[in-house]
């Protein structure tokens, strides 16, 4: 995971629409969204994992907290006041991604999630009909990771936006 690391990169992506549908797809059309005082949540069961995106998004300005399973990440989700973005692996022991995913947006509907996973993103897909979820598959550069958080808070945002004009 160095920041040179591209093996099986294909990019972030999002569920639910395809990429031409997307909000602000394409790179012109993205709005560039700072890290700067965003609070990210990153739900990781591997210890490397976990500690090199916690340094990745870090250093890019976010202020992360961690949790190493589910349960953990709803826990620190209820303590938290404000979340701008849930970064999550899918398989995990205990409660996994998807499980989690779905009872967080019990109350917060709304939220940015970006789930990393080793896994095919089309056996993925098949399987955790969630609406509105960005994907980014492992391994993955630090860069990478940085902008799929990025690229996932902005598709976030412009469905939001969108309802307010």
């Amino acid at each position: 995971m160095g920041g040179e690391t591209r093996a099986g990169y294909r990019g972030a992506s999002r569920f639910g629409a395809l990429p031409e549908e997307r909000p602000g797809a394409g790179e012109s059309g993205m709005r560039r969204i700072s890290a700067r005082g965003r609070r990210v949540l990153l739900v990781e069961d591997e210890d490397m994992v976990r500690k090199v995106a916690e340094r990745a998004l870090t250093r890019q300005g976010y202020t992360v907290t961690v949790a190493h399973d589910g349960e953990q990440g709803l826990a620190r989700l209820a303590e938290m006041r404000h979340v701008d973005l849930l970064i999550s692996d899918v398989v995990m022991p205990g409660m996994d991604g998807p499980t989690m995913v779905r009872a967080a947006r019990q109350n917060q509907p709304d939220l940015p999630v970006l789930f990393m996973s080793g896994y095919a993103e089309e056996q993925l897909r098949n399987s955790i009909n969630i609406d509105n979820v960005s994907f980014l598959p492992k391994p993955f550069s630090v860069a990478q990771l940085a902008e799929a958080a990025r690229d996932a808070m902005a598709c976030a945002k412009a469905p939001q936006e969108a309802g307010r004009a």
